[in-house]
């Protein structure tokens, strides 16, 4: 093999590394409302998104195999490569720095950008890689499967049956209230998201179309900080509307012609009734985001939850 021939493979496999890890950035990254309205409206990339993120473990997985064959093939390229030059081997380590600034940093920097525009053109590929990966994707979920049964078998520590055990003995040395802490923090697992939240007929929203000075107008006489929006009808919620974000921006305060709060909305998560309320409280602290919008299996909202509903089902 000659030099011009390995070192355009080596740039051949940091292209295929750059591609999976920036696909996995920016297919999470996505927003998922404007997919959905675009696979509304009959755009065929969008929808495909939609699907693969319906099983994001799969998907994050068939970017991590795509990326670590790409580093695996490029770093043995390049000791061979090394090698038949017949330079030092100290040489492969330079590879580590390009592949990582240009097979990792960059392109998930710069595809994380430009999420929501790329993911429908980047589906279609990553669908087809999961066929070709297939195997690698059943092997690695078996083996995923027997740690976790590994993991859940009888170490010798306390499992949730033996802590619940020990709040019903008469001389636990728990407070009353405590131990009712607890068990309510066990209920979480029990319970879905539909259990907590709040009911669609309960909650104050405003449409679309409404002014800022209306939208804040109802939200200072509800008392809330934010209002769900909804287009036409209130089962069919498309944003967030943040009020503290509208003081000073509204037209009696900057003179301006009224706007409608479809300028001003964020975009919602939309989450299915029966998702464990544990699971949601987790989904929530690690991104942050206290509002979901809760939808039936037909996908129609039927109402919220925020993070302050499932931490009163604890406290």
């Amino acid at each position: 093999m000659s030099l011009a021939t390995g070192v355009l493979l080596i740039l051949v496999f940091v292209t295929i590394e750059a591609f999976f890890s920036g696909s996995e950035i920016a297919m999470v990254s996505a927003n998922r409302l404007a997919l959905q309205s675009r696979s509304a409206e009959g755009h065929a990339g969008s929808t495909l998104a939609l699907a693969l993120l319906e099983r994001e473990d799969r998907l994050i997985s068939t970017c991590l195999i795509g990326t670590n064959l790409a580093v695996i093939s490029g770093t043995t390229l390049a000791a061979l490569l090394v090698a038949a030059v017949g330079i030092s081997e100290v040489w492969v380590l330079a590879y580590i720095p390009f592949t990582v600034i240009f097979g990792e940093a960059l392109p998930k920097t710069v595809l994380e950008h430009h999420a929501t525009k790329l993911a429908p053109f980047l589906a279609p590929i990553l669908r087809v890689a999961q066929a070709v990966f297939l195997p690698l994707l059943v092997l690695s979920s078996v083996w995923t499967t027997v740690l976790r049964r590994i993991a859940q078998t009888d170490d010798g520590g306390l499992t949730r049956q033996d802590i619940v055990d020990l709040l019903e003995e008469e001389d636990a040395a728990i407070d009353p209230e405590d131990q009712a802490m607890i068990r309510r923090v066990f209920r979480l697992n029990e319970i879905d998201v539909e259990d907590a939240m709040t009911p669609l007929v309960e909650v104050t929203a405003v449409p679309e179309t409404a002014t800022l000075d209306d939208a804040v107008e109802r939200a200072l006489a509800g008392c809330h900080s934010r209002l769900p929006v909804f287009r036409e009808r209130i089962d069919n919620i498309v944003g967030l509307l943040h009020i503290r974000n509208l003081l000073f921006d509204t037209p009696a305060a900057t003179g301006l012609e009224p706007a409608t709060v479809a300028s001003y909305m964020d975009p919602v998560t939309f989450v299915p009734e029966t998702k464990p309320a544990d699971a949601m409280l987790h989904e929530m602290r690690s991104r942050r985001d206290h509002f979901a919008v809760v939808v039936d299996e037909y996908g129609g909202s039927v109402g919220i939850v925020t993070i302050e509903d499932l931490l009163e089902e604890i406290v």
